[in-house]
């Protein structure tokens, strides 16, 4: 029984927010798409990343984003993939645009044979410019929280990337 509420669960939750995406009024919801590169702190540990997310705003106030991440570690035989759900406030004041919200998801550390899996938490704030009806250039800092075992300690990260809106 908890198998088949856990599965009615699992579908129930993304078929909601898609056909609630699709049943809103015409402008009222448009969805994101973003590749970005990154860097982290603290610097001596973290090389460049690179990233991609998938956001839906609701009437350009605010809305939900899912984004994976892999940072790239400077120390040999390190890295760090993450994926987390997040959510934002950005008012719509123009050609640019700020923005900011929590994050929370779960992160994979590798460093040589180790590797460690846990909780991500972060805050974030960019700044979104339009260009055109479709196309955004976006900046972004988010600070970090990992748990205190984490292999690799990392405080924040800061990305540039491009976004397409449809």
């Amino acid at each position: 029984m908890k198998r088949l509420q856990a599965a009615w669960v699992r579908w129930l939750g993304p078929t909601l927010l898609a056909g609630g995406f699709f049943l809103l009024p015409r402008g009222a919801a448009a969805a994101e798409i973003t590749a970005f590169a990154s860097g982290a702190n603290p610097g001596p540990f973290w090389a460049r990343g690179f990233g991609g997310s998938l956001a839906i705003t609701l009437f350009d106030v605010g809305g939900v984003e899912v984004e994976g991440a892999r940072q790239g570690g400077d120390v040999p035989d390190s890295s760090m993939l993450s994926f987390s759900g997040r959510a934002f406030l950005a008012p719509p004041t123009g050609r640019l645009i700020p923005y900011g919200g929590l994050a929370a998801g779960v992160y994979r550390q590798k460093l040589g044979s180790d590797d460690d899996w846990g909780t991500v938490k972060g805050i974030f704030v960019g700044v979104k410019f339009k260009v055109g009806l479709s196309f955004q250039v976006r900046g972004e800092y988010e600070w970090i929280s990992l748990p205190d075992k984490a292999l690799l300690p990392m405080e924040g990260r800061y990305s540039l990337g491009a976004t397409l809106r449809f």
